[in-house]
């Protein structure tokens, strides 16, 4: 089976996050939703992450997101990081992550 990965990463919660410090306490991990879908040989992985702010200030913080490559697992083919109204997050793409 030839599968090929779709990764969409949806946060949400009411902050800004950018690419410029790193995360620290007003900033809470709240939960995910992970939802996998197989079809005709595509591997579909929809993530929810909900993120809070509990500083009454507008936060920016940097974010990375691991992906497991290695010989199994093929890097996504295609990745969409969005905010809560499916407004598009600019992010930056790793070897082994965004």
């Amino acid at each position: 089976m030839n599968v090929k990965g779709n990764i969409n990463l949806i946060f949400l919660s009411c902050i800004i996050i950018s690419f410029s410090t790193t995360i620290s306490k007003p900033l809470h991990f709240s939960k995910e939703k992970i939802d996998i879908k197989i079809d005709e040989g595509l591997a579909i992985v929809n993530g929810t992450y909900t993120f809070i702010n509990k500083s009454k200030n507008v936060l920016t913080r940097t974010l990375f997101y691991p992906f497991p490559v290695d010989k199994s697992f093929i890097y996504p083919d295609s990745i969409f990081v969005s905010d809560q109204n499916n407004k598009p997050i600019p992010f930056t793409k790793s070897s082994s992550g965004i």
